[in-house]
């Protein structure tokens, strides 16, 4: 009997091993990638590193430096999950400069709605939280409910993170209504895989911070290092989170191609 979309089950665990596995064996498609950091410790090196700027414990928000070092950092993180994930699926990363731009654009503009789709119900939801019970700012349950929140929706809507990987392989098929149907009975699946794959990559980064705080550099030579670590460590998270999406894009195309 042909499985229908309902009866679909993610083999977490074994996507997960899968996902690792693959970045170990093809360490040299992770370091090809990496070679594109270059671009933001360049940038970083003549001013000031911008990037350390959380690290060091101060307020460096409205800088143009750091606007520029994380467009920057944004820009070759997608471009990194676009060719990681076209590797796995295609076995390359080469693709024509017209369709990767198209698909740069496309996966920027879905991660802004993404981000609104979870961002605007969670406002909203706060406010009227607010309007009806007094002095809900002060409560407990408020700061839990201003987590809890965007938690629930972002596993409500975790089907559309195969979009991203979609996109990246330029498979036009891969509707919403798609993606839904095919996903359903897996959105914990997803939501809770992606959050594991990125669990080693946001306690690595943690450790710098904490390091480089008790350290207190003031170094160039030292805060250059600081720096190559910490993007190299950053697009090692982006490969890892590439892989996991490229996994389970194969794992429900296989299924929709053979229903």
């Amino acid at each position: 009997m042909t499985d229908t979309p309902a009866e679909i089950k993610l083999p977490l665990i074994e996507t997960i091993s899968r996902s690792f596995k693959y970045f170990f064996e093809n360490i040299n498609a992770y370091t090809r990638l990496a070679s594109l950091g270059l671009v933001v410790v360049l940038f970083d090196m003549f001013t000031n590193f911008p990037t350390l700027c959380s690290m060091r414990g101060i307020d460096c928000a409205q800088t143009w430096q750091q606007s520029v070092s994380t467009f920057l950092l944004m820009l070759i993180s997608v471009a990194g999950i676009i060719l990681y994930c076209r590797n796995i699926v295609y076995k390359t990363m080469t693709m024509g400069w017209g369709s990767f731009l198209r698909s740069l654009a496309l996966y920027i503009l879905f991660s802004i709605f993404m981000v609104l789709l979870i961002a605007i119900p969670s406002i909203v939801l706060m406010i009227l939280y607010g309007m009806v019970v007094p002095n809900a700012g002060s409560h407990v349950i408020f700061d839990k409910l201003m987590l809890f929140i965007p938690l629930l929706i972002a596993i409500a809507v975790a089907p559309m993170f195969l979009i991203f990987p979609a996109i990246a392989v330029e498979d036009k098929s891969f509707s919403l209504k798609k993606v839904f149907n095919l996903a359903k009975g897996n959105y914990n699946r997803i939501f809770w895989g992606q959050f594991l794959m990125m669990i080693p990559g946001g306690c690595i980064i943690f450790l710098l911070n904490w390091l480089y705080k008790i350290i207190g550099i003031d170094n160039f030579v030292m805060n250059e290092i600081f720096i190559i670590v910490v993007i190299s460590v950053s697009l090692a998270d982006t490969c890892l989170k590439a892989s996991f999406f490229a996994h389970i894009y194969q794992f429900f195309k296989f299924y929709d191609e053979k229903k």
